[in-house]
């Protein structure tokens, strides 16, 4: 596993508090930056599966992690925590966050108008292994607004691959389950 990115704060006593943005003034800003994300996938390392839910929306529509974007001035941690809450009900201690890895995404759709306008994301991803309680507490409180009301799936790499076929999926699994060549 990699190591965490390294914050460095200028001045600790600066607080960032970010502007809201109506619709209108995010469609025109997001496409010129690079939208950063925090990400969580759940994985059981004893049978080496991930355990995802079926997201409704763009981004990243069909199986897919937790997640999303950082506000400005909080902390990649703080973000995984804060949107693993608001998409299933769970109120996880940042300690039992892995940090995997980073990925970039060009996606074609996203879920405000206009949708084809897409987005480029930069997503910090982590890995939490969550407990038979966790699991069925977020497989019942599923964000309705985002995810498909089938709970949580699990995939092992085959069934990754069969089901989803999805290269950014697959290399992240390849990285957390890395094949044993002895």
């Amino acid at each position: 596993m990699s190591r965490e990115p390294k914050l460095y704060v200028e001045d600790l006593s600066h607080k960032i508090t970010p502007p809201f943005l109506d619709d209108e003034t995010y469609t025109k800003a997001s496409p010129a930056f690079v939208i950063v994300c925090a990400d969580l996938i759940f994985i059981n390392r004893a049978r080496r599966t991930f355990i995802m839910a079926k997201r409704a929306v763009y981004a990243a529509k069909d199986w897919w992690t937790f997640g999303g974007r950082v506000k400005a001035g909080e902390l990649l941690k703080q973000t995984v925590v804060r949107c693993l809450k608001r998409e299933t009900s769970l109120d996880i201690p940042t300690e039992r966050l892995s940090y995997i890895t980073e990925k970039r995404y060009w996606c074609s759709m996203r879920q405000q108008e206009p949708q084809n306008a897409g987005g480029d994301y930069l997503a910090f991803i982590f890995a939490y292994e969550p407990s038979s309680e966790e699991i069925t507490i977020a497989s019942s409180h599923l964000d309705p607004k985002e995810y498909e009301p089938i709970g949580l799936t699990e995939f092992n790499r085959a069934q990754l691959k069969l089901m989803i076929n999805w290269k950014p999926m697959l290399d992240l699994y390849d990285e957390i389950f890395p094949i044993d060549v002895r």
